[in-house]
């Protein structure tokens, strides 16, 4: 056994149908604040707990917390690689407001810190599919107040800052592709605004009527970028925007998730409650559709409401999210998601306004 805290987590499972499994999973001591992605076999996934902690799960070891960086007194993680060796980690002190980002392996169960920049503080927001570069906010001190700015790391090498602004800002850094190119979004003046970042600078995603938008997820070759627009759940591919067809009865959706093959999207919808969102899923053949109802017409029981999706395994068949319930569901189906990947001609149309919105099917 490796070294480090394991602890069995409280599990049920359903087996509702050969191949297809519905299984509830309980942090110890608290419940999920956050799913970190899930490996390309669906067979682990990191969390951030309610009670500031982080685990590491795996199909044969249960949950195991994730140790601290030596120096520091709290570590969130933020990210998981698709063999699920690698995870991005913020390690925060209670006695200051100084963080650093690290690279967690999960074999040998030891961090590689990233280092300050500048003697400021970096942190992670995301690793890349193959575990290379952390995506990552950097802390500068202009004449105007603090600002962050977006950076990526590759262990082993300096720290990399790849937006420069006379501006104060505050760029929230949420994933990045295996060639570093960092996807986000940028609070300034008020505003909040998509963006990707690689070498050559910042990209702002174009919106629609000027709506706030959020870039919270980047495909691994970097084409496909999901978040928000507005209210709306949108993706941009080849930073061309995209709407999803909304669900009715939900005014706000957010794209959080894709599969590996940018053949399924997900997320959530979120209202006045959190504890009101539901778990959504997209596909080529099925459209827009609560994944819970996408799952009991696939032959799953699902017990409890599914809040959000979180990670999608390569293979789409394996989905990973949390319940409302306070737990962490991770459900398996016979057979996987069939379509084509995002975006298609078949379920696309292109708006007045110049954006594409995607239509609406209902083929389980």
């Amino acid at each position: 056994m490796k070294p480090g805290n394991l602890l069995l987590s409280f599990c049920c499972l359903a087996t509702t149908a050969l191949g297809q499994t519905f299984e509830l999973l309980q942090v110890p001591d608290a419940a999920p604040r956050s799913i970190v992605g899930l490996s390309a076999d669906g067979s682990s996934f990191a969390v951030e707990a309610s009670d500031q902690t982080s685990w590491f799960w795996s199909s044969t070891e249960g949950f195991r917390q994730v140790p601290l960086l030596p120096g520091y007194s709290q570590a969130f993680t933020t990210g998981i690689s698709q063999d699920g060796r690698y995870l991005s980690v913020r390690n925060l002190k209670s006695s200051s407001p100084t963080r650093q980002a690290s690279r967690f392996d999960t074999t040998a169960w030891t961090h590689e810190p990233s280092g300050l920049f500048n003697d400021r503080s970096t942190t992670p927001g995301g690793i890349s599919r193959d575990g290379s570069v952390l995506a990552m906010e950097v802390q500068e001190v202009l004449p105007s107040g603090i600002s962050t700015s977006a950076a990526r790391w590759r262990p082993g090498q300096q720290i990399e800052q790849l937006v420069f602004s006379q501006q104060t800002q505050l760029d929230i850094a949420t994933g990045v592709s295996n060639d570093g190119r960092v996807s986000g979004y940028r609070v300034r003046s008020g505003s909040m605004r998509a963006f990707v970042a690689d070498n050559s600078g910042s990209t702002e995603l174009q919106t629609i009527d000027g709506s706030a938008s959020k870039a919270l997820a980047i495909s691994s070759n970097g084409q496909v970028v999901v978040g928000q627009i507005g209210n709306a759940a949108a993706a941009w591919v080849n930073l061309t925007p995209m709407l999803f067809d909304p669900l009715q009865g939900f005014d706000t959706m957010l794209a959080t998730t894709m599969s590996p093959d940018m053949v399924i999207v997900g997320g959530r919808t979120k209202l006045e409650s959190d504890l009101a969102s539901r778990a959504w899923m997209w596909s080529e053949n099925t459209g827009t559709i609560l994944l819970q109802d996408f799952l009991i017409a696939r032959g799953v029981t699902v017990p409890v409401p599914l809040r959000r999706l979180d990670g999608i395994s390569a293979d789409r068949r394996t989905f990973v999210g949390a319940t409302t319930t306070g737990q962490i569901f991770r459900a398996t189906i016979a057979d996987p998601v069939s379509g084509g990947p995002i975006p298609s001609s078949a379920t696309f149309s292109v708006m007045a306004i110049g954006s594409i919105w995607v239509s609406r099917r209902r083929r389980c």
